[in-house]
C-alpha cells in the first residue's frame, strides 16, 4: 500500500501512511456526516419543525454516522477539535441566520449563539469528541481481564505527530 493511497473497509478509511491514519478516518467520517446532513437538510433546516425535533433527528442520524467506527482510530486533540468544529457548524446551519438590515456580524453571531444554546437546552447533545472518548473508555472497562500493557496501549492518546520519533520507549532514548 502506497503512502498516499486510501482503502475503505467496513466503514473505516485506511491510509498507507500510518501517521495519517487518524486524520484519514476522521475526515472520511466527517464527509459521511455531511452527506447525511445534506440528505436530510430539508428537515434539519426547516423552520416549521421544532428545534428540539431537528436536534433529535441530527443526533439519531448525523451523530451516529460520524461516530461509527471512529473510536477505533487514534484521536488526537486537534482531530477532536476538528470534530467539534464541524458539529458546531452543522448545528449553526440548523439554527439558521436571522438577519436584520442594520445588524453587524457581532449581533448576528450573538443572536445565533443564543438560539443555539436555547436549542441545546431543549435537546442536549454532547460534543463528538467527548462521545468518542466516552465510548473508548466504556469499551476499556468492559475488558477488565486485559493485561496492563494492552489496557495502557488502548488508553494511549497520541500526540499530534510532531514528536513521534524523538524518543523510543522500547529501546531507550535516541
Amino acid at each position: 500500500m502506497h503512502a498516499d493511497s486510501k482503502h475503505k473497509y467496513l466503514g473505516i478509511c485506511f491510509t498507507g501512511d500510518l501517521k495519517q491514519r487518524g486524520h484519514a478516518a476522521v475526515e472520511h467520517r466527517i464527509g459521511c456526516a455531511w452527506m447525511k446532513f445534506d440528505a436530510f437538510q430539508h428537515v434539519l433546516t426547516n423552520k416549521h419543525v421544532s428545534i428540539s425535533l431537528r436536534f433529535k433527528l441530527c443526533d439519531a442520524i448525523v451523530n451516529s454516522t460520524v461516530c461509527y467506527s471512529i473510536d477505533t482510530c487514534p484521536l488526537t486533540e486537534s482531530l477532536g477539535r476538528r470534530l467539534d468544529v464541524v458539529q458546531r457548524r452543522m448545528l449553526r446551519r440548523m439554527v439558521g441566520w436571522i438577519s436584520h438590515s442594520d445588524d453587524t456580524w457581532e449581533d448576528r453571531g450573538r443572536r445565533m449563539k443564543l438560539r443555539l444554546n436555547a436549542g441545546l437546552e431543549s435537546y442536549p447533545m454532547h460534543d463528538w469528541s467527548h462521545v468518542v472518548r466516552d465510548r473508548k473508555r466504556k469499551f476499556l472497562w468492559q475488558k477488565p481481564s486485559w493485561p496492563a500493557l494492552a489496557r495502557q496501549a488502548a488508553e494511549w492518546l497520541p500526540p499530534d505527530c510532531s514528536d513521534v520519533n524523538k524518543a523510543n520507549p522500547f529501546f531507550g532514548e535516541e
